[in-house]
């Protein structure tokens, strides 16, 4: 007969502004036991305001989701 077994998690979401810092994030949660799970690039171009300049802001960031065992 099996017995089921339940493991507790710990989540943890992490930001990062460039590709370096998120290599960082990554040797140090490894490091300390998390998984990483997934990784999400959000890239945004928008155009300042007023239009007039033609001016545009552009943002990246970099988020990690990690988990591990308790």
């Amino acid at each position: 007969m099996h017995t089921a077994v339940q493991h507790a998690w710990q989540h943890a979401v992490v930001r990062a502004d460039t590709l370096r810092e998120l290599e960082g994030v990554l040797d140090e949660r490894g490091a300390d036991g998390w998984e990483l799970v997934n990784v999400v690039h959000n890239e945004v171009q928008e155009t300042a305001r007023p239009v007039k300049t033609r001016r545009t802001t552009h943002t990246t960031d970099w988020y990690a989701f990690f988990k591990r065992q308790v």
